[in-house]
């Protein structure tokens, strides 16, 4: 009765493990944070973990977003969404998909990137980095300002203010004396 009990405990296990087996990952590097107008750089990874007859690659790019290029190829749909069909010997272990975005002229928080892989029998979410993110532009602190050799002007002029006024309050202070 225990060994019986042992025997389909091992035959889940072993069935379960099959199921569960996932033949493919794809995953996702964003190369920076941008500033709007700019042109982003995205990598897309295909590790195979068996072997797979073809992966289809889909990316959702957001709204208003343009796809620049794509090495190699992708095919750009009017839903927002490009695609790559890898088959036969371009499907490799280790293969990138590249594509740049150019974002529009105007954006105020991070976009967000979804993407699905598929082959005949399976698919799944690409994973990964998935945030584009808006670049922060450090403002200068108001009335300062460096010439080109990194010379701090206003400094100087403050410095020089402050001189002239120290001189004024010296005479101001000899002329009163003197009158007296």
């Amino acid at each position: 009765m225990l060994g019986k009990l042992f025997n389909w405990i091992i035959l889940v296990v072993c069935l379960s493990t099959l199921v569960l087996a996932i033949p493919v990952e794809v995953t996702r590097e964003i190369s920076n944070d941008i500033l709007p107008g700019e042109t982003v750089d995205i990598s897309l990874t295909i590790n195979l973990k068996e072997e797979v007859s073809s992966v289809i690659v889909t990316e959702l790019i957001p709204s208003g977003w343009e796809l620049v290029d794509s090495v190699p190829s992708a095919n750009k749909f009017p839903d927002n969404k490009i695609k790559w069909l890898v088959y036969g010997s371009s499907l490799k272990d280790g293969l990138i998909l590249n594509y740049a975005l150019k974002a529009p002229d105007s954006f105020s928080s991070e976009q967000e990137l979804e993407g699905i892989w598929k082959t005949l029998h399976d698919e799944n979410f690409i994973g990964g980095e998935y945030l584009i993110n808006l670049k922060q532009v450090e403002e200068p602190l108001i009335g300062l300002q460096e010439d080109d050799e990194g010379f701090n002007t206003t400094y100087m002029l403050y410095i020089f203010g402050a001189i002239v006024l120290v001189l004024l309050i010296v005479i101001i202070v000899l002329l009163a004396k003197k009158k007296k």
